[in-house]
């Protein structure tokens, strides 16, 4: 059932502008248009600084055909580049992250466009071949790509599943706001070790001498940061 679904998808796709936007041209530099059932569908997982994308260019010879995703001016995001023998109609294949930009993926699914000559088709802007909005998923920049053994070498690191144990002084749990997150810190009685004793309270008490709370009446903001500058 699933599979007859994404078929008639698919076959809807390749009378309509999907995956590029309606309001797209898709008239290429030279004034050519683009056909719809050469691309029926893609999916692109982007960071939030890159926020769309655009086809900026398709090339179909006898042998290969090759796809460029750009944002901005020209900026690349994705390559592909595929065997046209090998191309399975409505199958998804993987678009290549450009080398320069990071955290982002995607994939590519053709039609069943027969080209009978070499075809050349070339985007510059949003406003010709503009990815639909809906093809395009914002996920959060990851912060952390890799982790390594401390004082490892830096050829060897976590790989595939693997199951993390906390050492000594080290928590690691998960965030219960996020399922997806992990959160690695310290444990209560080592942060406690780690920090100055008046970080339980700052009072004359427990620092042994009174805190100083402001200079001159100005106190420090809600982080506790006191800006001086000297003029």
């Amino acid at each position: 059932m699933t599979l007859d679904q994404q078929i008639q998808w698919y076959n809807e796709n390749e009378g309509r502008s999907y995956p590029l936007a309606e309001a797209a041209t898709k008239l290429t530099d030279n004034g050519q248009l683009l056909p719809n059932d050469i691309i029926v569908d893609m999916g692109l997982m982007l960071r939030p600084d890159y926020p769309t994308a655009y086809l900026s260019y398709l090339r179909i010879t006898s042998h290969i055909v090759t796809v460029g995703v750009c944002y901005g001016a020209r900026r690349c995001l994705f390559l592909g580049t595929y065997a046209r023998s090998s191309i399975i109609a409505y199958k998804a294949y993987p678009l290549i992250p450009s080398m320069i930009v990071d955290d982002i993926s995607g994939w590519i699914a053709f039609g069943s466009h027969t080209a009978t000559s070499i075809e050349n088709y070339a985007f510059s802007s949003m406003t010709q071949s503009a990815i639909e909005r809906r093809a395009i998923t914002i996920i959060d920049r990851v912060p952390v790509s890799r982790l390594t053994r401390y004082n490892g070498t830096i050829d060897q690191w976590v790989n595939k599943t693997v199951r993390l144990v906390a050492g000594s002084g080290v928590s690691i749990r998960l965030d219960p706001l996020n399922s997806q997150r992990i959160l690695i810190g310290m444990t209560d009685d080592l942060a406690n070790a780690m920090c100055n004793k008046c970080n339980q309270g700052a009072n004359e008490s427990s620092c042994g001498t009174a805190p100083m709370r402001c200079i001159d009446g100005v106190c420090p903001d809600a982080n506790g940061l006191l800006t001086i500058e000297f003029t």
